[in-house]
């Protein structure tokens, strides 16, 4: 990322910041790694040698608790995706091409960046009985699972109006990112419910959050290569 100049059209030089989207992706991979790989170690350290410890149980890089350096950094992570988006739909709109599809998917970014940061699902929880055991446990699901379907189904012309070889990266984002999200989520609430918090529930939640996180970074590194095609220059306006 470095600072260059573009001339405008009365002959004056107009700053323009420059990311080099290849060594971008990189860096993102890498900080992704380092935090999964850290929450990993932590869920190795507990199983093996308890919460007492003068290391204690490290909650901070817990891979299944809310305000910890993993909960933080995936929902930084949306956030990212939901700027690039609208970035996007600003772009689309420059150039006479339709944009609420974009907006809406920042949108939605956003509300995903929020509720990965305060867990406003699990408070969706509330609204069903506590009835429901197996795969069924955490109830939020009932009521993700169809909205997701909806969703889905509504941007299947959006995805076809992408070339195709982003709207099939897009597709595998997605499926990553749900697959850990909603999938692997059902997967640990059905050992909990039945298991409780052994090596299997475990195992299943230090796979679900390494999907969320490799799936958003899979979507931000799409997002950046098509904006390098469709936006190449990018200038801010006073207006």
């Amino acid at each position: 990322m470095h600072p260059a100049v573009l001339p405008t059209p009365d002959g004056r030089e107009q700053p323009v910041l420059r990311i080099r989207t290849r060594s971008t992706t990189k860096l993102l991979w890498l900080a992704t790694a380092t935090v999964y790989g850290l929450g990993c170690l932590r869920q190795i350290y507990v199983l093996a040698f308890g919460a007492e410890t003068p290391l204690g149980n490290m909650r901070f890089l817990d891979l299944n608790d809310e305000f910890t350096l993993p909960a933080w950094y995936t929902s930084a992570l949306l956030l990212a995706a939901a700027f690039l988006l609208a970035v996007h739909a600003a772009a689309a709109r420059n150039r006479g091409s339709p944009s609420r599809s974009w907006w809406s998917l920042s949108a939605i970014f956003a509300y995903l960046s929020l509720d990965e940061a305060t867990l406003i699902h699990e408070r969706g929880m509330d609204l069903l009985p506590n009835t429901f055991t197996g795969f069924l446990a955490l109830r939020w699901v009932i009521i993700a699972a169809p909205i997701l379907v909806v969703v889905g189904l509504a941007y299947i012309p959006f995805l076809r109006r992408l070339p195709p070889r982003y709207a099939w990266r897009f597709i595998l984002a997605g499926v990553v990112y749900v697959g850990g999200a909603l999938g692997m989520e059902i997967v640990g609430g059905y050992l909990y419910s039945t298991r409780g918090m052994g090596k299997a529930t475990y195992l299943a939640i230090t796979i679900e959050e390494g999907m969320e996180m490799a799936g958003a970074c899979l979507f931000i590194s799409a997002l950046m290569s098509l904006l390098v095609r469709e936006a190449p220059v990018l200038t801010l306006r006073n207006e």
